[in-house]
Order: C-alpha cells, then sequence, then structure tokens
C-alpha cells in the first residue's frame, strides 16, 4: 500500500497557508533518470490540507517510488515527499542509508526561487538539476469595528 500525504498533520508544521499558488515553474534539468518523467504543476493552488505541489517526478515502472515536490512555507523552501511501498520513511526523511533529497538546498547563485534537488535511492540516482518558481499570496486584511452604545433610565416620575 502506497503512503499518501496525510495533510492534517502538517498543518501546524510547515504548511504552506501563506502562499497559496504556485507559477512560472522552470527546470534547468542536470540529469533525469529514464524510468521516471517530471510533470510541472503549473499554476497549481494549495489543498484545504495546506499542500502546495510544485511538481512530480513519477515513475514509469510500478514498482519504483514516486516523489512529490513541494513548497514547505513554514521552512521557506522546498520538500521532496517519496511514496512507495518500503518501509523506508525514515531514512528518507533523515536522508540515512542511501536516501538523500527530503530537504533542497537553496541555489544560492541564483536570485528568488531557487533550489538545487538531488533525488536518490540506495538503487538509482532519479533527478538532479535546479526547480525555480514563483509563488502567489493572498492579501488578507483584518477590520475591526468598535461600537459604543449608551442609555438613559427614567423612572418616569418626572
Amino acid at each position: 500500500m502506497r503512503r499518501v500525504w496525510k495533510g492534517a498533520r502538517y498543518q501546524e508544521k510547515g504548511s504552506s497557508r501563506e502562499a497559496s499558488k504556485v507559477f512560472n515553474i522552470k527546470v534547468e534539468l542536470v540529469y533525469l533518470n529514464p524510468d521516471y518523467y517530471l510533470e510541472l504543476l503549473q499554476n497549481n493552488e494549495i489543498t484545504e490540507q495546506g499542500l502546495l505541489l510544485c511538481s512530480k517526478l513519477k515513475p514509469q515502472q510500478p514498482l519504483l517510488p514516486e516523489f512529490r515536490i513541494r513548497w514547505d512555507e513554514k521552512g521557506d523552501h522546498l520538500n521532496v515527499d517519496m511514496i512507495s511501498d518500503e518501509g523506508c520513511q525514515d531514512d528518507w526523511k533523515n536522508e540515512t542509508h542511501g536516501y538523500k533529497g527530503h530537504r533542497s538546498q537553496k541555489a544560492s547563485d541564483r536570485l528568488g526561487r531557487a533550489f538545487n534537488l538531488l533525488i536518490t535511492t540506495p538503487d538509482l540516482k532519479a533527478f538532479e538539476g535546479v526547480i525555480s518558481f514563483n509563488l502567489a499570496r493572498d492579501a488578507k486584511a483584518t477590520v475591526t469595528i468598535g461600537v459604543h452604545a449608551s442609555a438613559d433610565v427614567h423612572d418616569g416620575k418626572g
């Protein structure tokens, strides 16, 4: 059974509540494994659970893991989630035992939102490149209106 996004548990940590949409996604490809294809999610909007996907690295063979690349508002970077039947999620998140790519690195030689990604498992290198994009943010305003009322009470004996 493949693991899927559990948005509710991310509501308070790393959710993407402030950014509402990702657009103008560009990729500078260094390497793409021939067993994968990269799906760019142009103009993708945030879900109710706070998930803002930028792209998916989809396998062309059913036994390989899928990778979902998402914006992490709290961390101010891209995170990569591995969707796999194997029980290796801890190794993926901690980047141990040959798994690498859960946390991206800011591309310091570029302006704006650009991140270096290297996605590997112990068995393969799936992707290497730079992903850049823009974020749309909803403007929110809070207005407080105060009402003050007073009344005089008369007993009618006047």
